[in-house]
């Protein structure tokens, strides 16, 4: 799912995987390794269970989209085919999205064996619901020790903890401060701000340089 996007999905192709662990496989250490003028085609093939209305890349031109006919040949709104074709070495991820009806709901795909196998390969998707109380508006405001006990690495500790914290606030409703205290206490505002990506970019910043939060 494409974060709280109901009808969308996000299809993601990264350029690169980092080692993490373990022996390199045999068969890679003399691998060839990719160069500037490397290409890459790609071509996907959708089959959604609702109709698609919308098949986009934030991160490349794709072509347009090409009728995908069912078993039977028919064509089908819930099915398309992209194509894409690099002109150079692929510098970063290649991002698809998928608008379509349904991807806010339990679905289910089944596919015969037409081999005449006689069985079925089904692949169901439960989507959870909460009816939660909508959230009313609301003010956060942060308070952190500058003490002389908090110098070293439990300040840089409040300060990581506190830049994760503001980032996870709810984006609409809300209202935001942050307060630090020694000897003397000193707010980012005056007066609460809201919360929108000016203000939580602003309050990042002093987080990691501002001698807002210098122990006192």
């Amino acid at each position: 799912m494409d974060d709280e996007i109901a009808e969308q999905v996000r299809f993601q192709l990264p350029v690169a995987i980092g080692k993490r662990y373990g022996t390199p496989l045999s068969g890679i250490e003399n691998a060839a390794s990719a160069t500037p003028q490397t290409c890459i085609r790609i071509t996907v093939d959708i089959q959604m269970s609702g109709r698609i209305h919308d098949v986009s890349s934030p991160t490349h031109t794709i072509g347009p989209l090409i009728p995908y006919k069912t078993h039977l040949g028919k064509r089908s709104h819930r099915r398309t085919t992209i194509k894409f074709r690099s002109g150079t070495f692929l510098q970063h991820d290649f991002v698809l999205t998928i608008q379509a009806d349904g991807l806010d709901v339990p679905r289910c795909f089944a596919e015969p064996d037409l081999r005449g196998a006689g069985t079925i390969a089904m692949q169901l998707t439960m989507v959870p619901k909460f009816k939660l109380p909508p959230i009313p508006a609301q003010e956060f405001i942060f308070v952190v020790d500058r003490s002389g006990s908090m110098s070293g690495a439990r300040m840089e500790t409040a300060k990581q903890t506190l830049k994760i914290l503001l980032r996870m606030l709810p984006s609409d409703l809300t209202m935001f401060n942050i307060v630090s205290f020694g000897y003397r206490a000193d707010s980012l505002w005056s007066d609460s701000q809201n919360y929108t990506q000016d203000t939580l970019d602003f309050g990042v910043n002093v987080v990691c340089q501002s001698t807002l939060f210098e122990p006192l």
